[in-house]
C-alpha cells in the first residue's frame, strides 16, 4: 500500500527537479536566465490581467535568446524561447522590446548581429512567425 504512494511521489520529485509539470507540457528553465539581476541578465514582464503575467528574460550583453513564460495565478501555463541570432563574438549587446498586439506577444531584439521579431500566441505561447534582418 505505502510503495505506490512512495512511487508517485519520486515521480513527481523528478519531474520537479527536471522542471517539468505532471503533466510534461512546461519545458524547463533555461539554466543561464534563472537570476535576473538587471545588469547581465534582463526581465521583462507585461500584466494581462490580475494575476496573469508575460515574463521575458534575457542577456543583455550575449547572443542569448529570450525566454518567455506566462504565469497565471502562480502557475506556469506555458514558457518558449525564442532563438537567438548566432552571432559568434564577444562584444554584444542586447536589447528586448516585449508588446502586446491583440492576441498576440510581440518579443523583438535590436543587438548587435541584427534584429529578430517573433509573434507567439498569448493562449499557448507557440511561435506565429518569426522575421530577421
Amino acid at each position: 500500500m505505502f510503495g505506490k504512494y512512495i512511487t508517485i511521489t519520486i515521480v513527481c520529485s523528478l519531474l520537479a527537479a527536471l522542471g517539468l509539470s505532471s503533466a510534461g507540457d512546461v519545458p524547463p528553465r533555461i539554466e543561464q536566465f534563472r537570476l535576473v539581476d538587471g545588469q547581465d541578465i534582463v526581465g521583462k514582464f507585461i500584466d494581462l490581467a490580475e494575476n496573469d503575467t508575460i515574463f521575458a528574460r534575457f542577456s543583455a550583453i550575449a547572443d542569448s535568446g529570450i525566454e518567455v513564460e506566462r504565469v497565471t495565478g502562480g502557475k506556469v501555463v506555458w514558457r518558449t524561447y525564442c532563438k537567438p541570432l548566432g552571432v559568434a563574438h564577444s562584444i554584444y549587446m542586447q536589447q528586448v522590446q516585449v508588446r502586446r498586439s491583440g492576441k498576440h506577444l510581440i518579443i523583438r531584439s535590436d543587438a548587435s548581429g541584427g534584429v529578430f521579431s517573433e509573434r507567439l500566441d498569448i493562449a499557448d505561447g507557440k511561435l506565429v512567425s518569426r522575421t530577421r534582418s
